[in-house]
């Protein structure tokens, strides 16, 4: 390998080593942006973790008196 080629070869890595370092900043971006989002969406899903398992507690039962009601006239 001459010193001709031996330039090129290291012009192109460091080409590559600057477009590497830009894809990753830009993944850490993304990251933080995300886990940002995750974070807020874990503490407002904690919050109303009471609520939730109430509602589906009483709509279950709201759709079993409902359904069993509509058998019952059926059957009436």
């Amino acid at each position: 390998m001459n010193a001709k080629e031996k330039d090129e070869l290291l012009i192109r890595l460091d080409e590559r080593t600057a477009n590497t370092w830009r894809v990753v900043e830009s993944l850490e971006k993304h990251n933080a942006e995300q886990n940002g989002i995750l974070r807020e969406t874990m503490v407002a899903c904690s919050k109303n973790t009471a609520w939730r398992k109430s509602i589906v507690v009483f709509g279950g039962l709201i759709i079993g008196a409902v359904a069993g009601w509509m058998v019952k006239i059926q059957w009436w």
